[in-house]
């Protein structure tokens, strides 16, 4: 049975939060060494929950700064979030951003160009992470 994934990220790696319940985030920067290995199992829970997944799943991205090599695990969670729309399922993906750094907001327009979603941009005054 799958169960909640939780990795605690720090100032180079991002908080991710995978609830059984629906409710999934990435938050904080996401700048490691190792991106392939931290979001590895990432790939591996949501394959095993878009399988049977919550009624609703929300997908809340809340990233202030990301590397080239975590734009391309970005956009793979991207794909496996357009993967269960085109299943039927109902997933909200939503794009946080600070209102002072319009770039990553685009960096949001450029990641999900390519696939078949809708993100919904929240624009914020700052970030508030609570994991650096």
């Amino acid at each position: 049975m799958l169960e909640d994934f939780i990795y605690q990220g720090d100032i180079k790696s991002p908080k991710i939060t995978l609830k059984c319940n629906g409710e999934l985030e990435f938050s904080g920067r996401s700048l490691p060494e190792n991106a392939k290995e931290i979001y590895a199992p990432v790939f591996n829970w949501m394959t095993t929950y878009k399988g049977n997944p919550a009624e609703t799943t929300v997908i809340n991205f809340k990233l202030e700064y990301f590397n080239t090599t975590s734009s391309k695990m970005i956009y793979e969670v991207l794909k496996i979030a357009e993967e269960m729309i085109k299943e039927g399922k109902q997933v909200n993906l939503n794009w946080h951003f600070e209102k002072d750094d319009p770039d990553l907001k685009y960096e949001g327009n450029l990641l999900s160009s390519n696939l078949d979603i809708e993100l919904n941009y929240i624009e914020l005054d700052e970030f508030d992470f609570d994991h650096f």
